[in-house]
């Protein structure tokens, strides 16, 4: 028994399409790993209630080579007013790209609020220590439109909770990469305008992810493999 040539046009077909589905397949471009062991002391709030005040950080980064930055990753917890762990309370999460002064963000180049339910929140196995003992999630966003960032210029990303009332506690709290740098931080009022700013201490947890495209020389070997499948099917046809 031989496959058809309609067979293999389809195999090839699907080969081909596999190959382009790999652009929607996201692929980190840039990643500051969370700290390892059970101590995340090194966090800092990055959570705001409308009329409760609160806090945002920001975080600086610069990529090697282009992007289209698709997704974001980050790493925090929930704690309440003594320090101690809470549930999450999270309504919305606001996640921007900021170009940079030097020391500070300087100009909002991209900015997004999407409900909880659009960020993909998993537990991380054994979670840490604050005051006592708390959870640690990573959380997942697929952009709903790509960031581009160029190579070598340095920008900022923030990503900050929302709460759904006006009561700040308890918040969100985005925790330390392996120790090293620094931290931008600002205190926000009750209507979110800016009260003061801070340089805190380590980096943040976060990773970018881009699409991945497929080599030139992949998609010039399926086309070439189609276009032979279909010759051979016509004149197999014609004869």
């Amino acid at each position: 028994m031989h496959n058809s040539p309609l067979s293999a046009l389809r195999l090839a077909y699907a080969v081909l399409a596999l190959l382009c589905t790999q652009a929607s397949v996201a692929a980190p471009v840039y990643e500051q790993q969370p700290a390892v062991g059970p101590n995340v002391g090194a966090s800092w709030t990055s959570h705001f209630a409308l009329g409760g005040g609160g806090f945002q950080a920001y975080d600086d980064f610069s990529l090697g080579a282009a992007a289209n930055i698709s997704r974001v990753t980050w790493r925090g917890m929930y704690l309440d007013g003594s320090l101690l762990n809470a549930a999450p309370s999270t309504a919305t999460w606001t996640v921007q790209f900021w170009s940079s002064t030097g020391s500070a963000p300087a100009v909002s180049l991209f900015s997004q609020t999407v409900p909880v339910a659009a960020v993909t929140r998993t537990s991380v196995p054994g979670g840490g220590t604050f005051v006592d003992a708390v959870d640690l999630y990573d959380f997942q966003l697929d952009l709903g439109s790509t960031f581009t960032a160029a190579a070598g210029t340095t920008y900022w990303f923030s990503v900050r909770s929302d709460a759904s009332g006006s009561t700040f506690a308890p918040f969100f709290s985005w925790t330390s990469a392996v120790p090293g740098g620094s931290t931008y931080q600002e205190s926000l009022d009750g209507a979110g305008a800016i009260a003061g700013t801070f340089v805190r201490q380590n980096n943040r947890a976060f990773a970018l992810l881009a699409a991945e495209v497929p080599e030139p020389q992949s998609l010039t070997l399926a086309a070439s493999a189609l276009a032979l499948l279909w010759g051979t099917t016509r004149r197999r046809r014609a004869a």
